[in-house]
Protein backbone atom coordinates (compact mmCIF):
# COMPACT_ATOMS: atom_id res chain seq x y z
CA UNK A 1 0.00 0.00 0.00
CA UNK A 2 1.17 3.20 -0.95
CA UNK A 3 -0.17 6.73 0.61
CA UNK A 4 0.90 10.10 0.04
CA UNK A 5 0.13 13.35 1.79
CA UNK A 6 1.14 17.13 1.51
CA UNK A 7 3.45 18.67 4.20
CA UNK A 8 3.97 22.30 4.73
CA UNK A 9 6.76 24.46 5.40
CA UNK A 10 5.33 26.58 8.52
CA UNK A 11 7.62 29.11 7.82
CA UNK A 12 6.30 29.95 4.21
CA UNK A 13 2.88 30.82 2.79
CA UNK A 14 2.82 28.29 0.64
CA UNK A 15 5.33 26.37 0.59
CA UNK A 16 4.73 22.49 0.52
CA UNK A 17 5.67 19.56 -0.56
CA UNK A 18 4.64 15.62 -0.77
CA UNK A 19 5.79 12.55 1.09
CA UNK A 20 4.93 9.15 0.02
CA UNK A 21 4.81 6.37 2.66
CA UNK A 22 4.41 2.72 1.97
CA UNK A 23 3.25 -0.18 4.12
CA UNK A 24 3.20 -3.83 3.79
CA UNK A 25 3.27 -7.07 5.76
CA UNK A 26 6.83 -7.48 6.24
CA UNK A 27 7.93 -3.90 7.52
CA UNK A 28 6.47 -1.66 10.09
CA UNK A 29 3.08 -0.09 9.81
CA UNK A 30 4.71 2.51 7.33
CA UNK A 31 7.83 4.02 5.97
CA UNK A 32 8.64 7.07 4.46
CA UNK A 33 9.97 6.38 0.71
CA UNK A 34 10.27 10.14 -0.76
CA UNK A 35 10.18 13.32 -0.02
CA UNK A 36 9.77 15.76 -2.88
CA UNK A 37 12.70 18.48 -2.67
CA UNK A 38 12.25 22.37 -2.75
CA UNK A 39 15.01 24.71 -2.97
CA UNK A 40 12.26 27.27 -3.19
CA UNK A 41 10.12 26.75 0.69
CA UNK A 42 7.66 29.47 -1.13
CA UNK A 43 6.65 27.53 -3.59
CA UNK A 44 4.76 24.21 -3.82
CA UNK A 45 4.69 20.75 -5.48
CA UNK A 46 1.93 18.02 -5.64
CA UNK A 47 -0.97 16.71 -7.64
CA UNK A 48 0.28 13.25 -7.75
CA UNK A 49 -1.53 9.91 -9.35
CA UNK A 50 -0.40 6.71 -8.67
CA UNK A 51 -0.12 3.69 -10.83
CA UNK A 52 0.83 0.21 -9.64
CA UNK A 53 3.58 -2.08 -12.06
CA UNK A 54 3.92 -5.49 -10.68
CA UNK A 55 7.34 -5.45 -7.99
CA UNK A 56 7.41 -1.54 -8.73
CA UNK A 57 4.94 1.73 -8.15
CA UNK A 58 5.22 4.95 -10.59
CA UNK A 59 3.57 8.07 -9.41
CA UNK A 60 3.51 11.48 -11.64
CA UNK A 61 3.56 14.56 -9.94
CA UNK A 62 4.15 18.20 -10.56
CA UNK A 63 7.01 20.23 -8.94
CA UNK A 64 8.83 23.73 -9.19
CA UNK A 65 12.35 23.27 -11.22
CA UNK A 66 15.03 21.97 -9.43
CA UNK A 67 16.48 25.52 -8.82
CA UNK A 68 14.92 28.87 -7.39
CA UNK A 69 13.44 30.95 -10.54
CA UNK A 70 10.91 34.00 -10.06
CA UNK A 71 7.22 32.84 -11.63
CA UNK A 72 5.41 29.78 -11.14
CA UNK A 73 6.74 27.62 -13.60
CA UNK A 74 6.08 24.03 -12.71
CA UNK A 75 7.77 20.72 -13.91
CA UNK A 76 5.53 17.35 -14.81
CA UNK A 77 7.47 14.64 -13.06
CA UNK A 78 7.83 10.47 -13.38
CA UNK A 79 8.95 8.63 -9.94
CA UNK A 80 9.16 5.37 -10.09
CA UNK A 81 9.53 3.23 -6.29
CA UNK A 82 11.32 0.00 -6.70
CA UNK A 83 10.25 -2.92 -4.27
CA UNK A 84 12.94 -3.72 -1.14
CA UNK A 85 11.44 -6.24 1.60
CA UNK A 86 14.74 -5.49 3.38
CA UNK A 87 13.45 -2.64 6.01
CA UNK A 88 17.17 -1.56 7.13
CA UNK A 89 18.09 -1.35 3.69
CA UNK A 90 17.61 2.05 1.66
CA UNK A 91 14.38 1.96 -0.58
CA UNK A 92 14.93 2.85 -3.85
CA UNK A 93 13.52 5.63 -6.21
CA UNK A 94 14.22 6.79 -9.74
CA UNK A 95 12.97 10.99 -10.74
CA UNK A 96 12.61 12.16 -13.76
CA UNK A 97 11.79 15.38 -15.40
CA UNK A 98 9.43 15.00 -18.45
CA UNK A 99 7.77 17.99 -19.56
CA UNK A 100 9.83 20.98 -18.11
CA UNK A 101 6.40 23.40 -18.48
CA UNK A 102 3.33 22.60 -17.49
CA UNK A 103 0.19 24.35 -16.29
CA UNK A 104 0.95 24.76 -11.97
CA UNK A 105 -2.86 23.82 -10.42
CA UNK A 106 -3.82 20.61 -12.51
CA UNK A 107 -4.27 17.40 -11.09
CA UNK A 108 -2.27 14.87 -13.21
CA UNK A 109 -3.76 11.37 -14.59
CA UNK A 110 -2.19 7.79 -14.95
CA UNK A 111 -2.44 4.45 -16.54
CA UNK A 112 -1.55 1.38 -17.49
CA UNK A 113 -1.83 -0.10 -21.04
CA UNK A 114 -0.46 -3.18 -22.74
CA UNK A 115 1.74 -1.34 -24.33
CA UNK A 116 2.89 1.20 -21.62
CA UNK A 117 2.70 3.94 -19.17
CA UNK A 118 0.02 6.27 -20.22
CA UNK A 119 0.40 10.37 -18.22
CA UNK A 120 -2.15 13.29 -18.87
CA UNK A 121 -2.35 16.59 -17.67
CA UNK A 122 -2.79 20.32 -18.33
CA UNK A 123 0.20 21.49 -20.33
CA UNK A 124 1.61 25.04 -20.89
CA UNK A 125 2.62 26.25 -23.73
CA UNK A 126 3.90 29.60 -25.07
CA UNK A 127 1.16 32.17 -25.38
CA UNK A 128 -0.97 30.76 -22.40
CA UNK A 129 -2.16 28.29 -24.13
CA UNK A 130 -3.08 25.09 -21.42
CA UNK A 131 -4.53 21.65 -23.39
CA UNK A 132 -4.62 18.64 -22.39
CA UNK A 133 -1.40 17.19 -23.17
CA UNK A 134 -0.19 13.07 -22.83
CA UNK A 135 2.51 11.32 -23.31
CA UNK A 136 3.40 7.80 -23.28
CA UNK A 137 6.10 5.37 -22.11
CA UNK A 138 7.24 3.09 -25.43
CA UNK A 139 10.44 0.89 -25.59
CA UNK A 140 11.25 2.44 -22.17
CA UNK A 141 11.58 5.90 -23.17
CA UNK A 142 8.56 8.90 -23.00
CA UNK A 143 7.43 10.12 -26.18
CA UNK A 144 7.29 13.85 -27.22
CA UNK A 145 4.01 15.42 -25.14
CA UNK A 146 1.36 16.41 -27.49
CA UNK A 147 -2.25 17.56 -27.44
CA UNK A 148 -4.98 15.23 -27.11
CA UNK A 149 -7.32 17.94 -28.88
CA UNK A 150 -5.71 21.79 -29.10
CA UNK A 151 -9.11 23.39 -28.37
CA UNK A 152 -8.69 25.13 -25.24
CA UNK A 153 -6.83 28.34 -26.46
CA UNK A 154 -5.50 31.01 -23.75
CA UNK A 155 -5.85 30.75 -20.03
CA UNK A 156 -4.34 33.59 -18.39
CA UNK A 157 -4.09 31.57 -15.30
CA UNK A 158 -4.73 27.83 -14.04
CA UNK A 159 -8.60 26.32 -14.19
CA UNK A 160 -7.19 23.95 -11.64
CA UNK A 161 -8.93 21.01 -13.50
CA UNK A 162 -7.20 18.50 -14.76
CA UNK A 163 -8.06 15.45 -16.68
CA UNK A 164 -9.69 12.04 -15.74
CA UNK A 165 -8.12 8.77 -17.34
CA UNK A 166 -9.48 5.52 -17.34
CA UNK A 167 -7.82 2.07 -19.75
CA UNK A 168 -9.27 -1.04 -20.29
CA UNK A 169 -6.96 -3.66 -22.44
CA UNK A 170 -6.26 -1.35 -25.71
CA UNK A 171 -8.87 1.18 -24.97
CA UNK A 172 -8.31 4.72 -23.26
CA UNK A 173 -10.63 7.42 -22.59
CA UNK A 174 -9.78 10.87 -20.99
CA UNK A 175 -12.39 13.55 -20.14
CA UNK A 176 -11.57 17.04 -18.68
CA UNK A 177 -12.97 20.81 -19.04
CA UNK A 178 -12.25 23.27 -21.66
CA UNK A 179 -13.31 26.70 -22.05
CA UNK A 180 -12.96 27.03 -25.92
CA UNK A 181 -14.36 30.00 -27.41
CA UNK A 182 -16.28 31.06 -23.75
CA UNK A 183 -17.84 27.85 -23.92
CA UNK A 184 -17.51 25.16 -21.10
CA UNK A 185 -17.98 21.77 -21.55
CA UNK A 186 -16.63 18.59 -20.09
CA UNK A 187 -15.54 16.55 -23.48
CA UNK A 188 -14.93 12.83 -23.40
CA UNK A 189 -12.39 11.17 -25.88
CA UNK A 190 -11.45 7.56 -27.28
CA UNK A 191 -8.52 5.36 -27.65
CA UNK A 192 -8.32 2.32 -28.98
CA UNK A 193 -5.13 1.64 -29.84
CA UNK A 194 -3.60 2.67 -26.04
CA UNK A 195 -3.47 6.19 -26.40
CA UNK A 196 -1.87 6.53 -29.33
CA UNK A 197 -4.34 8.46 -31.48
CA UNK A 198 -7.43 9.31 -30.01
CA UNK A 199 -11.42 9.70 -31.89
CA UNK A 200 -12.86 12.89 -31.54
CA UNK A 201 -14.00 14.43 -28.34
CA UNK A 202 -17.77 14.86 -27.17
CA UNK A 203 -19.50 16.48 -24.77
CA UNK A 204 -20.78 14.77 -21.98
CA UNK A 205 -22.66 17.35 -19.30
CA UNK A 206 -25.90 18.89 -19.03
CA UNK A 207 -25.09 22.24 -20.65
CA UNK A 208 -23.82 24.56 -17.61
CA UNK A 209 -20.60 22.49 -16.27
CA UNK A 210 -18.19 23.06 -13.73
CA UNK A 211 -16.22 20.12 -14.45
CA UNK A 212 -14.20 18.50 -11.90
CA UNK A 213 -14.30 15.33 -14.10
CA UNK A 214 -13.66 11.82 -12.48
CA UNK A 215 -13.81 8.59 -15.23
CA UNK A 216 -14.22 4.67 -15.40
CA UNK A 217 -14.73 1.80 -17.35
CA UNK A 218 -17.37 -0.55 -16.78
CA UNK A 219 -16.66 -4.87 -18.50
CA UNK A 220 -19.18 -3.42 -20.79
CA UNK A 221 -16.36 -1.36 -22.06
CA UNK A 222 -18.92 1.35 -21.52
CA UNK A 223 -17.75 4.28 -19.91
CA UNK A 224 -18.33 6.11 -16.47
CA UNK A 225 -18.42 9.80 -16.03
CA UNK A 226 -19.13 12.08 -13.01
CA UNK A 227 -18.57 15.71 -13.10
CA UNK A 228 -20.04 19.03 -11.45
CA UNK A 229 -23.54 20.24 -12.86
CA UNK A 230 -23.99 24.19 -12.17
CA UNK A 231 -27.60 24.41 -10.56
CA UNK A 232 -29.47 27.88 -9.32
CA UNK A 233 -28.21 26.90 -5.42
CA UNK A 234 -25.10 25.72 -6.24
CA UNK A 235 -23.87 22.92 -7.72
CA UNK A 236 -24.99 18.61 -8.13
CA UNK A 237 -23.01 15.55 -8.64
CA UNK A 238 -24.15 13.79 -12.00
CA UNK A 239 -23.19 10.44 -13.51
CA UNK A 240 -23.62 9.72 -17.46
CA UNK A 241 -22.90 6.09 -18.89
CA UNK A 242 -21.50 6.49 -22.69
CA UNK A 243 -20.58 4.51 -25.22
CA UNK A 244 -17.77 5.37 -28.03
CA UNK A 245 -19.39 8.42 -29.57
CA UNK A 246 -22.97 7.95 -28.18
CA UNK A 247 -25.32 8.73 -24.87
CA UNK A 248 -26.49 5.30 -23.76
CA UNK A 249 -28.10 6.77 -20.56
CA UNK A 250 -29.47 10.47 -19.08
CA UNK A 251 -27.59 11.80 -16.53
CA UNK A 252 -28.29 10.64 -13.08
CA UNK A 253 -27.95 13.21 -9.97
CA UNK A 254 -25.95 11.70 -7.03
CA UNK A 255 -25.77 14.86 -4.59
CA UNK A 256 -26.26 18.65 -4.41
CA UNK A 257 -22.58 20.13 -3.62
CA UNK A 258 -21.39 23.74 -3.59
CA UNK A 259 -20.03 24.92 -6.12
CA UNK A 260 -16.67 26.81 -4.74
CA UNK A 261 -12.87 25.01 -5.38
CA UNK A 262 -13.24 23.89 -1.33
CA UNK A 263 -15.82 21.54 -2.93
CA UNK A 264 -13.24 19.19 -4.13
CA UNK A 265 -13.31 16.76 -7.16
CA UNK A 266 -16.09 13.89 -7.24
CA UNK A 267 -14.40 10.36 -7.04
CA UNK A 268 -15.61 7.00 -8.48
CA UNK A 269 -14.64 3.45 -8.00
CA UNK A 270 -15.91 -0.05 -8.54
CA UNK A 271 -16.37 -2.29 -5.64
CA UNK A 272 -17.96 -5.52 -6.78
CA UNK A 273 -21.84 -4.94 -8.22
CA UNK A 274 -21.97 -1.33 -6.53
CA UNK A 275 -20.40 1.98 -7.66
CA UNK A 276 -19.04 3.57 -4.62
CA UNK A 277 -18.96 7.70 -5.44
CA UNK A 278 -17.42 9.89 -2.73
CA UNK A 279 -16.75 14.08 -2.47
CA UNK A 280 -16.13 16.23 0.26
CA UNK A 281 -18.58 17.96 1.87
CA UNK A 282 -18.75 22.07 1.30
CA UNK A 283 -20.18 22.65 4.97
CA UNK A 284 -18.54 24.07 8.03
CA UNK A 285 -17.69 20.56 9.35
CA UNK A 286 -15.81 19.56 5.82
CA UNK A 287 -17.01 15.83 6.09
CA UNK A 288 -15.64 13.31 3.32
CA UNK A 289 -19.37 11.80 1.98
CA UNK A 290 -20.02 8.59 0.06
CA UNK A 291 -22.64 7.21 -1.92
CA UNK A 292 -23.47 3.61 -2.96
CA UNK A 293 -25.45 2.80 -5.92
CA UNK A 294 -25.98 -0.69 -7.50
CA UNK A 295 -24.95 -1.90 -10.83
CA UNK A 296 -28.10 -4.30 -11.81
CA UNK A 297 -27.13 -7.12 -13.79
CA UNK A 298 -29.69 -6.40 -16.38
CA UNK A 299 -27.54 -6.12 -19.58
CA UNK A 300 -26.72 -2.23 -20.63
CA UNK A 301 -28.52 -1.14 -17.63
CA UNK A 302 -27.17 1.41 -15.20
CA UNK A 303 -29.79 1.93 -12.60
CA UNK A 304 -29.83 3.91 -9.08
CA UNK A 305 -30.26 1.62 -6.40
CA UNK A 306 -33.74 2.70 -4.14
CA UNK A 307 -32.39 3.62 -1.29
CA UNK A 308 -28.34 4.78 -1.97
CA UNK A 309 -26.29 4.19 1.05
CA UNK A 310 -25.07 7.48 2.32
CA UNK A 311 -21.91 7.49 4.26
CA UNK A 312 -20.01 10.77 6.02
Amino acid sequence: MLAHYLEQDLSAKYGYTIQILQSSPDRRPWTKRFRAPLSNPQDYSGFLSFVSLSRTAGAVYLAPPETAEVGHRKTLRWLELSDNPAASEKLSFVDSEVDPDVCSCCQTATVLTPTGLFLAYRDHQPGEIRDISYIRQVNGKWTTPQSIHANVGKINGCPTDGPALAAQQNRVAVTSLTRAQDQPRVQLSFSHNAGESFEAPFRIDDGNPLGRPSLLFLDSGDALVAWLEKTNGGAEIRLRRVSSGLYSHPSIKIAATAAAKSAGFPKIAISGQDLLIAWRDDSQTKSLRAVTISLLSVPGKLTKAVKPRIRN
